[in-house]
Formats: structure tokens, sequence, C-alpha cells
């Protein structure tokens, strides 16, 4: 007699998606935030299978940025590397407003490297920005100052 649950083929699990998008627009932060996402990958280990999408602003095309922008929308975190200013530049702005807009899903976070630079003043305005995205995003918001190099 033989056992059926031996002969019988089970699907295999499904490892889990783990999806990141890192967007930068300053040399002096793509490499805190490409550090950040290997760190969040080790972190995670074997099991969860990494789907990583890199947007480097001064070199995309805006083609690029949307379809960016659709994969930030479905992503389990995003990585915002820029100089801490008094404002995001424009562009970085502009994908911000619409992967945020879109949200797929309410879990998530956002996280912030922000190069200190010669800051004058701004007293973190682009740390603020960020963290009322991330809100608004039902997102977790986590930031970090790197100096630059």
């Amino acid at each position: 007699m033989q056992n059926r649950r031996f002969l019988t083929k089970a699907p295999l699990p499904r490892s889990r998606n783990f999806k990141v998008v890192v967007a930068y627009d300053d040399t002096a932060t793509s490499s805190p935030a490409l550090k950040t996402c290997d760190y969040v990958i080790q972190q995670l280990g074997g099991d969860i299978q990494v789907r990583r999408k890199i947007v480097d602003f001064n070199q995309t095309t805006p083609q690029r940025r949307a379809a960016a922008a659709r994969d930030a929308a479905k992503a389990d975190m995003v990585i915002v590397a820029t100089r801490e200013e008094e404002e995001l530049p424009a562009s970085m702005q502009e994908w911000i407003d619409e992967w945020s807009a879109n949200r797929a899903t309410d879990e998530g976070a956002l996280v912030a490297i922000l190069n200190r630079g010669e800051r004058n003043g701004s007293g973190g305005r682009v740390r603020d920005q960020l963290a009322s995205v991330a809100r608004q995003a039902h997102m977790d918001f986590f930031s970090s100052e790197v100096s630059p190099i």
C-alpha cells in the first residue's frame, strides 16, 4: 500500500518578491543609496527575491522616469537620495507626486538619503516634504543624512 501524500506533487512554495526603487539626483548620495539598498537585500535573506530598479535623475529620460513611477507605485520600498536644500528638484518632485498619488498598496517604506551639503538655514525642508509624502501614501518613513564627499 502506497501513501498518496508522497505520490502527489505539491506545488513548490513561491518565493515572495520584494520590490525596491532607488532614485537619486546627486552623485554624492548615489553611493549611500545603493549601499542602503544592498544592506536591505542582505537583511531580507535568500528566501525573498528582490527586484531592484535604479533611477538616476541626471541621466534618465522622461519615459524611463514614467516607468520608474509605475514601479515605485507598486514598490515595497522607495529610496530617494538627493541634496538637502530648500526644495526637491522639479523633476524629482514631479516623479514623487506621480507615484505617490498612484500607490497600489498601503504598506511600504520611503527612505530618504539626504546630502547635507552647505545648508543655509533650510532646516530639513526636503526631509519634511518626503515625510509628508510618506504619511499621505501610508508608508513608513526613514531618513539619513550624509556628508558631502
